[in-house]
């Protein structure tokens, strides 16, 4: 977990319910005896998806352009981000990054950023998120007694759950 080394640690055993979101999730599902499935890619596949993505300098140049923007305050940061020690604590932020709101318009404002780099980060994760999901259930979709619990960031939820419908109205 991100807080697990911050500097408020005190704050973080006395207010947040948990800092490791994986173990609790592996917790949850092995009290429901479901099948865990953690999707992700490997960092080097990632990395070269993202160089893969930058293959313009119009790319490289519209990211500088926006991240100066940024930098400046003639563009919105990322609403994830931390507004800072004196505005949010650690806690605060920590629950905020947690709301789905504020994962959906973080993914918003990755699109609009460097779209090359959001679809590698996210939307092509988001496929192999479901994909992996439905190679998991292996035909048996209709079996309720399978549970899948597939473990993917918030602002993921969405695009995985969308191709799932996708493939289950098909």
């Amino acid at each position: 977990s991100l807080l697990k080394r911050s500097l408020t640690v005190k704050e973080e055993e006395t207010s947040l319910p948990r800092s490791d979101e994986f173990a609790a999730t592996i917790a949850a599902a092995d009290a429901i005896n479901a099948t865990v499935l953690a999707p992700d890619v490997e960092i080097d596949e990632l990395l070269a998806s993202v160089a893969r993505s930058m293959a313009s300098p119009i790319d490289w140049i519209s990211l500088g352009t926006n991240i100066a923007r940024e930098s400046i305050g003639l563009r919105k940061p990322d609403p994830i981000r931390r507004r800072g020690r004196k505005e949010e604590s650690i806690v605060e932020w920590a629950n905020r990054r947690r709301n789905i709101d504020t994962a959906r318009a973080s993914r918003l404002h990755g699109e609009g950023m460097a779209p090359g780099i959001s679809r590698a980060m996210v939307e092509e994760r988001d496929e192999r998120f479901a994909r992996s999901c439905l190679e998991a259930l292996g035909g048996n979709e209709d079996d309720d007694t399978t549970v899948i619990v597939c473990v993917v960031g918030l602002v993921h939820l969405d695009g995985v759950v969308e191709r799932l419908e996708r493939v289950e109205s098909k």
